[in-house]
């Protein structure tokens, strides 16, 4: 599926970093908001900031299930339920992608200036 994925490929919408509903297109005066359909209401800058805090909770759930796929192989190991080999195979796949996600957990990201407009 992944291999598929076109990463220049714009989604149809945005989501509701709450819920996970569509978010409807901003508008609204004098401050614009993205309303989903259960009915939270974010301007642009609370869902930038929201968006970052969905990344790295979502980020960190793969983490946990990453390094608990390293840890049932080595219990499969243990019981015998695997060999040592494969375990130790698998162990190291799984370690070097939660290596991968923790460096990604570790990285800045870059954030939009308060009052950022474009200038004509």
């Amino acid at each position: 599926m992944a291999e598929e994925y076109e990463m220049s490929k714009r989604p149809f919408t945005l989501t509701c970093p709450e819920c996970g509903g569509a978010l409807g297109p901003a508008t609204g005066e004098p401050v614009p908001r993205y309303v989903c359909h259960v009915g939270h209401s974010l301007t642009w800058p609370a869902l930038v900031d929201a968006q970052l805090t969905r990344i790295e909770f979502q980020l960190c759930a793969a983490l946990v299930q990453v390094k608990e796929r390293a840890e049932l192989c080595r219990q499969l190991a243990e019981t015998g339920e695997i060999g040592a080999d494969t375990a130790e195979r698998l162990i190291a796949e799984a370690l070097a992608r939660a290596e991968k996600l923790k460096e990604l957990l570790s990285s800045t990201w870059s954030t939009i200036p308060p009052g950022a407009r474009p200038s004509d």
